[in-house]
């Protein structure tokens, strides 16, 4: 009797902690929030301003586009889908990520390789300075190199 009771309060306990998961899943789930469409507009620029993301502009245009990124959550779409659909319609110049393909990706590559070869060009100078250098506190080292002693030059240049 005592095994019995104990069965059946663990099934009345688990009914208990099951009874909200069930009734929040008859919930629907398309309720779009201002923070999702903020997410999304965020991630676009305003046509009409520059630099200015759409979630924080006050223009009419940049309202009626969260109002289209509202619908189109609230029909199902990801943030993905959304994006691809004003990318498509307005260019991708709208996007705060642009792809990087075509002209974009040389906006995340032409970065790298201007920083790549300001280094290369700094490296280059800094060996001909430091060669420069050492020519200039210690001729005869130069001299010896190219098999003329520094006392040869002298006198051939006291002889001319």
């Amino acid at each position: 009797m005592f095994r019995k009771s104990i069965f059946f309060l663990l099934f009345v306990a688990t009914c208990a902690l099951a009874l909200p998961v069930l009734a929040q899943s008859d919930q629907p789930d398309s309720e779009v929030t201002d923070n999702d469409v903020n997410r999304v507009a965020h991630e676009l620029f305003c046509p009409t301003c520059e630099s200015l993301p759409v979630d924080v502009c006050p223009t009419e245009v940049c309202s009626d586009w969260r109002a289209e990124i509202r619908r189109q959550l609230e029909a199902g779409a990801t943030d993905e889908e959304v994006l691809d659909y004003f990318a498509t319609r307005y260019g991708t110049g709208v996007l705060a990520n642009p792809p990087a393909q075509g002209l974009g990706s040389f906006f995340w590559i032409g970065p790298i390789l201007v920083v790549v070869l300001g280094l290369f060009i700094f490296g280059r100078q800094m060996q001909k300075l430091q060669a420069d250098s050492v020519d200039k506190t210690n001729p005869a080292q130069k001299d010896a190199s190219t098999g003329d002693s520094y006392r040869d030059r002298i006198e051939k240049e006291l002889n001319q």
